[in-house]
This record gives C-alpha cells, structure tokens and sequence, in this order.
C-alpha cells in the first residue's frame, strides 16, 4: 500500500482506530486520529513504529486526504481495500494475486455461514458495488454463497 501510494505520487495518509482505549482511571480516551508522512512510514514498520503501534489496534481505517483509497481493518484479520481505478490497477502490479485472496474472503464467509447457518446480506450489495452485478453472482456462487 505504502509503495503504492509513493509511486502515484502521495506523501501523507490518516490513520484512525476505530476501537480507542480508555483509561478509566484518567479518563483519557487514546489518541485515536493520526496525519502521517509516508516517507516516516513503510511496509516493515508498520506495527513497530517508535510513534504508532497499530499491531495491536483492532480495527482501524488508513486513508488518503484526497480519497484515492481507503483501507479497513477489522478485529476479525479482514481488510476492505477501495480506492479510484488508477489505485487499484497500481495495486494489482504489486499484488498479483490479488483476486485469488478476494476468494479467500468469501470463502471465510462460506465457512462462518455453513458452522452458524448466518447470513451475510450485505456481501451481495457489497460486491455489486465493486465488481457488477455479473461479476458478483459469479463469485458468490463459486464460493457457496450464491441463491
């Protein structure tokens, strides 16, 4: 992501924790909003940062000021990826594979469904967002999670 973005050309990104601490004896809630310079930031350090230590962080979101891409992560070890085409297409040039682990999203999502018998019905509307409603009924049903 990080190497991405400095090959388009941005320097700087925003970081949010979704899930702040609060200290209840101080009653101080964490730092939870970061602005971040890229070139203070890479891949390795992420997690490790003298700064910021978002390994531990739950959920958060990193973000562009622009709005090019968005980046989500859950407690749950998943991440929403979203940004312009121009990002995107950068994206898969670093990540190859990038499809066969949308696969192993939903197929996560196949599992949770077929052990808990729940439902996922934002996935449809989801995926008809990002890749068309063709494009989204294929996927879901190659994962087992197609009507």
């Amino acid at each position: 992501m990080i190497a991405v973005t400095l090959d388009l050309g941005d320097t700087q990104c925003y970081l949010t924790n979704l899930s702040p601490s609060f200290d209840t004896r101080t009653r101080i809630i964490e730092p939870n909003y970061y602005d971040i310079l890229l070139s203070e930031l890479s891949e390795e350090q992420v997690g490790s940062s003298d700064n910021i230590n978002f390994n531990f962080w739950i959920n958060y979101v990193i973000y562009l000021p622009q709005g090019k891409w968005e980046l989500m992560r859950s407690h749950e070890d998943r991440a929403l990826l979203s940004g312009s085409s121009e990002f995107i297409n950068k994206v898969r040039e670093f990540v190859p594979n990038l499809d066969e682990q949308v696969e192993l999203f939903l197929q996560k999502f196949q599992f949770i469904s077929s052990m808990t018998g729940r439902k996922f019905d934002w996935l449809p509307k989801l995926l008809n967002h990002i890749y068309g409603e063709e494009t989204a009924e294929k996927l879901l049903k190659e994962a087992g999670l197609g009507v």
